[in-house]
């Protein structure tokens, strides 16, 4: 069975991706005028363009994952896939199905301006959408290991496909899976 759920648009991501985007932009146009005007060698700085071009393909990733991206979950008897589509740089993440422990509903909110990401340094990609979601898989021996997905959804369409998606691993035999509600731990 397979599942698209498309993304929806975080403001609040593309404006700080946009930000840090024209930061990069201004940075590299003051590095290139420095060269131009007080170094006889491109080779001096040209270790920090190169560091602030990758940064900045970083950064485009990200706003094509705003505009373009969406989720492909798919469920076989062998494995459980999940797609990250849409950005210049797609990741696939597989997971036996057999070692699905469970797949549930979390509480999710979004970063809003009032979140800080000094407190926990792994919200930046929260902020900009990557990590996250609104349904939960634990899988491994014993549902320790936990990946999140379904950016875009609402508390009820989360509610629709944890159930659907239960109901596949149930009709493939794995008795693992169970419908738990909330996944915070």
């Amino acid at each position: 069975m397979k599942y698209i759920i498309k993304k929806r648009k975080s403001w609040y991501a593309l404006a700080n991706l946009f930000f840090i985007l024209l930061a990069l932009i201004t940075a590299l146009i003051i590095i290139i005028i420095l060269i131009v005007n007080r170094f006889n060698s491109v080779l001096e700085l040209s270790w920090l363009i190169i560091l602030l071009i990758g940064f900045g393909l970083y950064i485009m990733n990200y706003i094509f994952w705003q505009f373009r991206g969406y989720e492909e979950v798919e469920i076989n008897e062998k494995e459980f896939i999940i797609r990250r589509k849409g950005k210049l740089i797609n990741d696939k993440f597989k997971i036996p199905t057999s070692t699905i422990h469970s797949i549930q509903e979390q509480e999710y909110e979004p970063i809003t301006y009032t979140t800080t990401i000094f407190r926990n340094p792994f919200l930046f990609s929260k902020a900009i959408g990557e990590t996250g979601g609104r349904i939960l898989a634990k899988y491994g021996e014993t549902g320790k290991y936990k990946i999140d997905f379904g950016l875009g959804l609402t508390p009820e369409e989360a509610k629709l496909y944890v159930q659907q998606m239960n109901e596949v691993l149930d009709s493939l035999g794995n008795n693992n899976a169970s419908t738990s509600d909330g996944g915070n731990d």
